[in-house]
């Protein structure tokens, strides 16, 4: 219960914070709908758990170094120009199409086009997680933590299992809620929005060549 508990009390600060992802979230619940942004979290609970495995597994347990360098390298190069697409795709709507003697799409159609929109939710969630070097170094982090403070691997599950299902809980909050303020919201602020998080994501990224090129 005391490993359990820890990675609650862990998690609900880890909650607290704003990123990338956090931004992204709203973003996709108050444009798209909540059930949409749960995709989205899914994506990112994903990359989280296995970062979770890798690190704990590989990182420590056998003993298996990472360059560090390398990882600032890629990863800025790869959210400098993931930050790029949000604040040029989202620079102005585009227009509809009025479609003549168009039939309606069938059934079908419209469930593989939901699929797929789906499926590109899910993917979003990943790449944005996978692509942020600060996720590896922290997980890795707790890793440590975890094996320096708990003697027994069932009581690190838990203390993993605390962190990661609060953050997943607490994210699915931030989403259900920010669908419920929908009308505060208007198309210039989420514009802004969107920009905002291309913004951070360049960021973080130039800090991380910074760090590479300069040291």
């Amino acid at each position: 219960m005391g490993a359990i508990l820890l990675g609650l009390l862990t998690g609900l600060g880890m909650a607290t914070a704003t990123g990338p992802v956090f931004l992204t979230l709203i973003r996709i619940s108050v444009d798209r709908g909540f059930a949409k942004a749960i995709f989205f979290l899914v994506g990112v609970s994903t990359v989280d758990w296995f970062i979770v495995f890798a690190s704990w597994v590989g990182l420590n347990k056998l003993d298996l170094g990472v360059d560090e360098n390398l990882l600032s390298l890629f990863g800025g190069m790869a959210m400098v120009l993931y930050g790029s697409t949000f604040i040029f795709s989202f620079k102005k709507k585009p227009k509809e199409l009025v479609m003549i003697d168009q039939p309606d799409i069938s059934e079908k159609e419209q469930r593989n086009k939901k699929k797929l929109d789906n499926a590109h939710l899910y993917l979003k969630g990943v790449v944005m997680n996978a692509l942020n070097p600060i996720v590896w170094a922290f997980w890795a982090g707790i890793s440590q933590l975890a094996i320096s403070k708990f003697p027994y691997q069932s009581d690190q599950v838990l203390y993993f299992a605390g962190i990661l299902m609060t953050i997943l809980i607490t994210d699915l909050l931030k989403g259900f809620y920010a669908q419920k303020l929908k009308p505060f919201f208007t198309s210039k602020l989420l514009r802004y929005l969107n920009i905002a998080i291309g913004v951070m994501l360049i960021g973080l990224g130039g800090r991380f060549l910074v760090k590479y090129f300069i040291g």
